[in-house]
């Protein structure tokens, strides 16, 4: 009786409260054990794990290979 007890929400109409809560809770039961042989879910992998990390890009992949660019003296300045 307590578990039903604590369904209740609403104290003008407790029997409704108490028969949807108990009743979530065999859906939920129902649910975890249709589910307990299907296959977990992945946890996500890192996108950036084949790109070597460069200390100046916080994250992200570059958008194309890196070129070398000399500059002179006179656009340095």
């Amino acid at each position: 009786m307590k578990t039903l007890k604590a369904y209740v929400k609403n104290y003008v109409r407790p029997e409704a409260c108490m028969v949807e809560g108990y009743l979530v809770g065999e859906c939920m039961a129902f649910c975890l054990e249709f589910l307990k042989d299907c296959l977990p879910i992945e946890e996500p992998t890192n996108q950036n794990e084949d790109v070597e990390v460069d200390p100046l890009i916080l994250k992200g992949r570059p958008l194309q290979k890196a070129t070398k660019v000399t500059l002179s003296i006179k656009e340095m300045i």
